[in-house]
């Protein structure tokens, strides 16, 4: 069983395993969510604003998604994704 307490945007201490894995796993759900918002939205500005985030940030966790897959996940023309 895992068990994680959340607190002011932070995780104060989880059961189970440890804190650094959780926040791993928690990075890597909010990279998945942004590609999926792109897949859905067509871009990163509109994924941005389904996600209620900037579009750096949008772009930021694409790109460490990419590095840690090892794999371009879009095309990328003219400073657009496709």
């Amino acid at each position: 069983m895992l068990v994680i307490i959340y607190l002011n945007n932070s995780i104060t201490s989880c059961y189970g395993v440890g804190v650094k894995e959780v926040e791993e796993r928690m990075n890597r759900l909010r990279q998945l969510e942004a590609f999926r918002a792109v897949m859905i939205a067509g871009g990163v500005t509109s994924a941005a604003n389904i996600l209620n985030v900037s579009q750096p940030a949008v772009s930021r966790l694409i790109n460490s998604l990419e590095k840690s897959l090892k794999i371009p996940l879009f095309d990328r023309r003219q400073g657009r994704l496709h």
